[in-house]
């Protein structure tokens, strides 16, 4: 039994439409390596760096940038995983067709 891509590489087999296909995919590998190399060093400083001034001024809200093409990537899911983990409260603000906002507070007790 084929599955539908299958039957659309049948019906597409010209070797531009392939290499074009073969482009997007490479192109949305080195996005998620991108994205993952960003968000572990997010993790790992401007998190515990970003609460540690959050908790010294009293701000109850961290905004941290976020590149859109990140949007989207396991690495992100992974990255709000891990903040859920954490007690971390995440919400993703779009601020422009490139750059969106992160902002990151703790949970509400309970």
């Amino acid at each position: 039994m084929q599955c539908l891509a299958d039957k659309w590489r049948e019906a597409d087999a010209t070797e531009d439409i392939l290499q074009s296909a073969r482009d997007f995919n490479q192109a949305m590998i080195g996005r998620e390596i991108r994205a993952g190399e960003s968000l572990a060093r997010m993790k790992a400083e401007d998190v515990l760096q970003g609460i540690q001034s959050c908790m010294s001024r009293g701000g109850r809200i961290l905004g941290l940038p976020l590149d859109s093409a990140f949007l989207g990537t396991r690495a992100l899911s992974e990255f709000l995983g891990w903040c859920d983990t954490q007690d971390l409260r995440v919400a993703i603000e779009p601020e422009s067709r490139d750059q969106a906002l992160l902002l990151i507070s703790p949970k509400e007790c309970r």
